[in-house]
């Protein structure tokens, strides 16, 4: 149930919501331990490029997304947007969850090569200091901002 393919459709996906963990709500199959689930349920999601040309949001200077292990999913629902040409890009803030994305058959590689292709590069949050999320494979969960090369 969980296969989702970016194009201009809404999907239903399964969302797995914790037990003990008010925010505990993912997207990822196996993320959330089978016996801290309390319930799933079918939920719809669609591309946030498309939410943002639909609704004619203009002058976006900053993206904020913690999606709890669905964040590379979600950048690639942003690809269209990233795609234009801007006067000025958004800062993009990412929370991380590394291992969502073994989960996915993905690493952080995949996601930091996606970001360059389209000139963000990740940084401290402070903006001071380019890192390597590649080396962050080990960590729990991370926050990380993307900035434009420009």
């Amino acid at each position: 149930m969980n296969e989702v393919f970016f194009n201009n459709f809404v999907y239903i996906i399964t969302r797995q919501v914790g037990k003990n963990n008010l925010g505990g709500n993912t997207l990822i199959e196996g993320l959330i331990n089978k016996e801290q689930i309390k319930k799933t349920e079918l939920v719809e999601i669609k591309r946030l490029d498309e939410y943002i040309f639909e609704n004619e949001i203009k002058n976006i200077s900053l993206i904020k997304i913690d999606v709890e292990g669905y964040e590379f999913a979600v950048l690639k629902g942003l690809s269209r947007f990233l795609e234009k040409k801007l006067q000025k890009y958004p800062l993009i803030i990412v929370e991380i969850i590394p291992s969502a994305y073994s989960l996915q058959g993905l690493n952080l590689k995949a996601l930091d090569n996606y970001m360059k292709n389209y000139f963000y590069y990740a940084y401290t949050l402070d903006g001071k200091s380019r890192i390597d999320i590649t080396k962050y494979e080990n960590i729990h969960v991370f926050n990380v901002l993307f900035m434009h090369e420009n």
